[in-house]
């Protein structure tokens, strides 16, 4: 355009100076009206067959480089159709690449790419394999895309800010290993195949509504805020092999239908909150997590209860037993239903509840009760055969020494004294004989002295009671066989 206005003023300026007018040089003889204007006519045909010329050249150059627009393919309706491989390997999308509504009927490949704004695949279809490995992205939206092809792969890619993949749909084998998805948006999503989110990275990632039909694996994942299973639905095995969840690790109505392996998962380490409800779901026996690992990192989500909390708590921790019981983990499963209880006297505020787990862990810590049972009853009266009746008691658990009246054993003590330590070892052996002994024993029988034998009586009394208290509160599965044994 600059050379076509340089040879425009030059033909004016041959009017008045034709000697030295670049055409008079040119064609070494002085420039004439009818020259000038025959000049003109030639030279505008020119710069118009040119124009023609480099506009083709740039439209085709255009069409090669895909970091202009319309990036190649053919134009149907609004969309892009790709007939042939569309090959962006390597390529460098200054701004934002529309690609919504697009159709790639062969190859795809974006490897290696980089996206320096907006990658817009919303609506999508890639009939065959497509190519993001190593591609840098600052947005991606993918909504509503299906991958048709064999497999799609992400391995190693980079989402810079917000990941997209709602209602997206994966016929093949989904590859995001080593990939670093920010914001990560999966709702929705079917997952028709395997799908490997192997040492992926997230900020945070939500699959909830997400199917996964075929395997899931999750190994050595690491997310460092919530990361959401809200309704997901997996039909086959899911790997959370060495996986971190930093924060929430959301479970609600989540089904594991072959079960899930969280032993090596990073929970405990994290103190990461499991949230669940009663509608999570896993086979008994299936679900495979030390209770160490979520232990008091339970949290019901109150969003879709049944009636009330403490009934939507206990559905999902009678599963939880149940799936301890079913690996034999009675241990485990007791501390699952000692949890519970004190969530359930937490939220009822029942005093009865509140006593009855401490004196004995709402029947899933028994032990208790016999450290109160020692304290409370054992002790105070162990102090009272110390005090009153020691000459009467050490006959009783010495059976070298004789029985003496008060006064005899004041005076053997003169000559032969009991050490004081052995005094107290005596009176408390005795108390919890006495307490803990289900058959009186005749040498407790002392009739010269009634004070003694009711004291004797009633200690012993407390302890039948204590018996039946303890065999039929007990609930520690430790004590089944027992209690079977008695009808309880």
């Amino acid at each position: 355009m600059l050379g076509f206005v340089i040879i425009m003023v030059n033909l004016d300026y041959a009017k008045l100076n034709p000697y030295y007018s670049i055409p008079t040089i040119i064609c070494g003889e002085p420039f004439t009206q009818n020259a000038a204007i025959n000049m003109r006519v030639h030279i505008q045909l020119f710069c118009f067959i040119s124009g023609i010329m480099i506009y083709c050249i740039t439209g085709l150059t255009a069409l090669a480089n895909p970091t202009q627009r319309p990036y190649g393919g053919t134009v149907v309706g609004d969309s892009l159709v790709f007939s042939d491989s569309a090959a962006f390997n390597n390529a460098t999308f200054k701004n934002s690449a529309a690609f919504n509504n697009a159709r790639f009927k062969d190859i795809a490949n974006f490897a290696l790419s980089k996206f320096e704004k907006n990658a817009l695949f919303s609506k999508a279809n890639f009939q065959q394999r497509a190519f993001f490995y190593s591609a840098t992205i600052n947005n991606i939206d993918f909504s509503g895309a299906k991958f048709e092809g064999p497999s799609i792969d992400f391995s190693s890619a980079t989402v810079k800010n917000n990941t997209n993949f709602t209602s997206s749909t994966f016929t093949g084998i989904a590859e995001f290993s080593g990939a670093t998805l920010n914001n990560a948006n999966f709702i929705g999503t079917s997952f028709k195949n395997n799908a490997s989110f192997k040492e992926t990275k997230f900020n945070k990632a939500n699959f909830s509504h997400t199917i996964f039909s075929g395997s899931a694996d999750f190994s050595s994942t690491e997310c460092k805020d919530s990361t959401n299973f809200t309704y997901c639905r997996f039909e086959k095995n899911v790997d959370f092999d060495k996986s971190i969840f930093k924060k929430n690790f959301i479970i609600t109505n989540t089904q594991f239908m072959q079960g899930v392996d969280l032993r090596s998962t990073k929970l405990k380490q994290n103190n990461t909150i499991i949230i669940f409800n009663h509608k999570t779901y896993f086979p008994k026996g299936k679900l495979q997590v030390y209770w160490y690992q979520i232990k008091d990192r339970l949290i019901l989500d109150k969003t879709d209860c049944l009636s009330d909390e403490i009934n939507n708590n206990k559905i999902f921790y009678e599963n939880l037993r149940d799936n301890y019981l079913a690996q034999n983990d009675k241990s485990s499963a007791d501390s699952v239903m000692y949890e519970f209880s004190r969530k359930e006297s937490d939220i009822s505020k029942n005093p009865i509840k509140v006593l009855y787990g401490l004196g004995m862990g709402w029947g899933y810590k028994p032990f208790n009760f016999l450290t109160l049972a020692f304290l409370f009853i054992a002790i105070p009266f162990a102090v009272l055969w110390y005090v009153k009746f020691y000459y009467l008691v050490l006959p009783c658990v010495d059976n070298s020494y004789p029985k003496l009246s008060k006064e005899q054993f004041e005076k053997r003590s003169i000559v032969i004294p009991v050490v004081k330590l052995a005094k107290i070892w005596h009176v408390l052996f005795f108390s919890m004989s006495v307490l803990l002994s289900i058959r009186f024993k005749k040498e407790w029988i002392e009739k010269s002295n009634l004070w003694f034998l009711a004291c004797v009586s009633l200690e012993w009394l407390i302890g039948i009671l204590l018996y039946y208290i303890f065999i039929s509160k007990v609930k520690n599965y430790e004590f089944g066989y027992i209690r079977g044994l008695l009808g309880l």
